[in-house]
């Protein structure tokens, strides 16, 4: 329980932090055009869809696995391929803001 709480104050912390609300919100800004082009080139995320969204992205092959290679198979493909995407642009962000800056752009496209 102790673990717990700790782990919550960091992230009241995190979260009142204005540097990182500043950050994210660049960084989200930055994932929508990635998230368009992936949208656009693998409406369902197929192997060729996400293989199609990759090439349109300039992103190396070795970022196009195969869903199956995922854990949660296609979905995690496509927030890989959107954050390897993105790190290009921010090479010094933290994988997890990267990650949040892209499922907060797939949440703002999906809202208009």
């Amino acid at each position: 329980m102790k673990t717990i709480k700790s782990m919550l104050a960091k992230l009241g912390r995190l979260i009142t932090n204005k540097g990182v609300i500043s950050l994210l919100d660049e960084l989200a800004q930055a994932a929508e055009p990635i998230v368009s082009t992936i949208h656009v080139q693998a409406p369902k995320p197929t192997a060729y869809g996400i293989s199609a969204a990759a090439a349109a992205l300039n992103l190396p092959v070795d970022v196009t696995l195969q869903a199956s290679e995922f854990p949660a198979g296609s979905g995690y493909a496509l927030l890989h391929l959107a954050t390897s995407a993105l790190a290009i642009k921010y090479p010094n962000a933290p994988q997890h803001l990267l990650d949040t800056a892209v499922q907060f752009a797939v949440t703002a496209l999906k809202n208009r």
